[in-house]
């Protein structure tokens, strides 16, 4: 059982513990460690976990900081994709077909397109990185309700060949 986020990682304890499967949890938010609440919450239930996947060093840290005794069950996976060397014809096939010269710098990110995961901010600090920097484009591949939004505000920055936001 592989659960992320609060409420998901409670109830994926309990079904760990009544039908006795491995439980995996994985933890990315900083924020919430914060929070008497589910700091109390997490103490209890993480115990039970089989395994504690992180997506940073940081968000690894803040959890041993607080509960050192997972120390054994807390792991990082970084949210990373590296293409080999010899997939370098692809590389170029994607340059070519999203119009990317060699020499360009590409900044990108992988996101659902909703107010938490703050979308906005990575076309807002696009737009003025491309304002004062020559040779970088931005990518945007994800999907959701603030699609519109960040086409739109791309869009009348006149930025549509610098920041693609690709769905």
């Amino acid at each position: 059982i592989h659960a992320y986020s609060f409420g998901p990682t409670i109830f994926g304890v309990v079904v760990s513990l009544l039908t006795k499967l491995p439980f995996i949890s994985s933890q990315r938010n900083l924020h919430m460690w914060s929070s008497k609440r589910y700091l109390w919450t997490y103490k209890l239930i993480l115990r039970s976990a089989d395994c504690i996947l992180c997506n940073s060093k940081a968000v690894k840290n803040l959890i041993l900081g607080k509960i050192s005794y997972l120390k054994k069950k807390v792991k990082v996976i970084y949210n990373l994709v590296e293409m080999p060397d010899e997939d370098s014809n692809i590389r170029q096939q994607l340059r070519d077909k999203l119009k990317i010269g060699n020499d360009e710098l590409v900044v990108g990110t992988v996101a659902n397109f909703r107010t938490v995961k703050n979308p906005t901010m990575f076309v807002d600090i696009g737009l003025e990185i491309c304002n004062l920097i020559d040779g970088v484009k931005f990518l945007s591949i994800g999907e959701g309700p603030e699609r519109k939004l960040l086409e739109s505000r791309v869009s009348e920055a006149g930025m549509n060949q610098r920041i693609q936001i690709l769905g």
